[in-house]
């Protein structure tokens, strides 16, 4: 049995241990204190150096470098779009206002997040579009898919994909909205089939429980709230893991997290892994 994506992961962050810039502002993190340990644990166990961006004053401990600014959402985007760091990890900061700085230091429309997830039973997968405002349009979701080949590449990973839509095939003709995801759900299957020269990809419709038949696969969802509470469902109240939400639009490594998390060793990890297979896109 060959290893997982997440075991492939691990491997390639610690060929290359990395400077990986972790942001934090006071009260976005439920727990302060377990917010700091994850940063602390990506020091000792190898995987690099963590730089902890965050506001003047802040209580750091000792062995963590720390960057104190009175903007620790534009000082985390400065340091990763100067090159002064390796990656960068949003933490606890402001999604909004993060991701908003992201977009212009970098000149892009869009972040294109893919989720790396881990079901309750252990089984992996990438979920895409995650965030509310993105994948609203079909040209948005097929840029994902195309995103994702580069990402699975990197990974060392065949990109496989299943396409879903809000609802079964036989459930045509019984409204418009689902006539519609319907239609689109089947023109990226063939869209990403013929012209990125994707083999492996399927339509699953709403059955997203077929989704990951065999092995490790692009869930695309067919909008970005869908996908954001496919997200919420599996790692709130379904046992699930997020493992990290690389922006594979940006020509730098950058890892994004669920606002209100604790536990970011994962992305860091993750960041330090793309730093690692030389990730330069954009």
């Amino acid at each position: 049995m060959g290893a997982t994506v997440w075991e492939a992961v691990v491997a390639m962050a610690r060929e290359r241990p990395s400077k990986v810039a972790l942001g934090m502002r006071p009260g976005v993190s439920p727990d302060d204190d377990a917010f700091l340990a994850d940063a602390e644990r990506f020091r000792s166990e190898g995987f690099g150096c963590p730089i902890v961006v965050t506001l003047p004053g802040v209580q750091v401990p000792g062995e963590l470098d720390v960057i104190e600014a009175k903007d620790p959402e534009r000082e985390l985007v400065r340091l990763l779009a100067d090159g002064e760091v390796d990656a960068a990890v949003r933490g606890a900061l402001d999604a909004a206002t993060t991701l908003g700085h992201l977009k212009r230091a970098f000149n892009v429309p869009s972040l294109c997040r893919i989720a790396l997830l881990r079901a309750a039973n252990g089984q992996e997968f990438f979920l895409a579009p995650v965030g509310v405002v993105e994948g609203a349009a079909m040209v948005d979701r097929l840029e994902l898919v195309r995103r994702f080949t580069e990402l699975a590449a990197l990974l060392g990973i065949e990109p496989k994909i299943s396409v879903l839509a809000e609802g079964r095939m036989e459930d045509r003709g019984r409204g418009r909205t689902v006539e519609e995801s319907l239609h689109e759900a089947e023109l990226i299957t063939k869209l990403a089939r013929d012209r990125l020269g994707v083999t492996d990809v399927r339509m699953t419709g709403i059955v997203i429980e077929e989704a990951l038949e065999d092995g490790p696969r692009l869930v695309l969802a067919p909008s970005g709230p869908t996908g954001n509470l496919v997200f919420r469902s599996l790692v709130y109240l379904g046992a699930g893991e997020a493992l990290g939400a690389p922006a594979c639009s940006l020509r730098r490594p950058f890892v994004d997290v669920s606002r209100g998390r604790t536990d970011v060793l994962n992305a860091m990890v993750f960041a330090s892994a793309m730093v690692a297979g030389g990730w330069d896109n954009g």
